[in-house]
């Protein structure tokens, strides 16, 4: 500072008050010059309002009016982008298309954004590619390879570069981690792990009781996998019933009524079954097939015929394999379709 009073002959002093005065700023008395006492930051705080006077050195009497003015401080590229809410999680759908919406980021940075590039943040991507890109001015995450199955790979971490300078060499740079779960979707029908299941009927067997247990598992989770097993019209539907066990998805199939005329011809092929596995959410429904043979064993202890005659063991065994040739697996292609029915086909 300095005034046109002061003709160098010593008679003039200057004086500093104001925000920072003799703290962080200091008067020259004799030239008017002013000093920082120590490094200023501008985000802690970006201007000081001062005031200057001239007074006579020997009578200490203001020699004009008091001046305010505005120290300013100028922003430098001293603060990296910072992700104030990371790490973060996000899930999309399995099998979403390319450029799916995944989510959002968004980094601050505490330098000056009117002046030059100090606050001009880019983003990119330095792990997650090629299933993952996201959008360099935006921050925005979108899906960036197409048919990602969930049984093959459920969770991906992602890393995310903020970087100031609009990106460019010598700029400062913060990261933070996204977790991506795939969700699942339901793209996999149940399945028997075998075409046919043998069970075994004592005779004694009480309406009502259990025979036997197939299973057909599904690679999804949850309402996705809940498998919904029926006997398919026609086989067997008349001597058996299906019904699903929650907790295990085992389908338990229990003995609907007792067939007589199995109790009379041994060779008899009607009790056997074909059962449909499906999915609870698709109505109607049938995404694979399985046959349960089940021929009616007769009390072993008494080994009789129906017309009271003894059989030996061996004639035991020979009727049950010819039970068991004559019943054959059917296809889900011979099956006809019921009413209000239709055939689903899955790769």
């Amino acid at each position: 500072l300095h005034t046109d009073l002061d003709k160098g002959e010593s008679a003039v002093k200057y004086t500093l008050s104001g925000e920072g005065a003799g703290t962080i700023f200091t008067i020259d008395q004799t030239t008017g010059d002013i000093h920082a006492l120590r490094s200023l930051d501008r985000e802690e705080k970006p201007y000081y309002t001062l005031r200057a006077q001239a007074v006579g050195i020997d009578t200490n009497r203001p020699l004009e009016p008091e001046s305010e003015f505005v120290i300013k401080v100028q922003d430098i590229n001293d603060n990296e982008p910072k992700f104030l809410e990371g790490p973060y999680t996000a899930s999309v759908p399995e099998m979403s298309p390319v450029g799916t919406y995944v989510m959002k980021v968004t980094a601050t940075d505490a330098d000056d954004p009117t002046y030059g590039n100090s606050a001009r943040v880019v983003y990119s991507i330095l792990h997650g590619q090629p299933y993952f890109s996201v959008d360099p001015k935006t921050g925005v995450i979108r899906t960036a390879l197409p048919n990602m199955d969930r049984e093959v790979k459920e969770l991906y971490q992602v890393l995310i570069q903020a970087k100031d300078m609009g990106g460019q060499l010598g700029g400062l740079a913060g990261t933070t981690t996204i977790n991506i779960t795939l969700s699942d979707v339901n793209d996999n029908p149940p399945r028997f792990s075998k075409s046919i299941f043998h069970l075994r009927v004592p005779e004694s067997s009480a309406v009502g009781s259990a025979v036997g247990r197939i299973k057909a598992h599904d690679l999804d989770i949850g309402k996705n996998a809940e498998v919904e097993y029926n006997i398919v019209p026609g086989d067997g539907g008349a001597m058996f019933d299906i019904t699903t066990n929650e907790h295990n998805q085992e389908g338990i199939i229990m003995l609907k009524k007792r067939n007589e005329d199995s109790l009379v011809n041994k060779n008899s092929c009607s009790l056997y079954g074909t059962v449909c596995a499906g999915i609870i959410l698709l109505k109607p429904h049938c995404a694979d097939l399985c046959t349960f043979m089940a021929p009616m064993l007769h009390d072993r202890r008494r080994g009789d015929k129906p017309n009271g005659r003894k059989e030996d063991k061996e004639s035991l065994i020979s009727r049950s394999k010819e039970t068991e040739r004559q019943c054959r697996p059917v296809s889900l292609s011979e099956l006809p379709l019921q009413k209000n029915q239709q055939r689903l086909y899955y790769n």
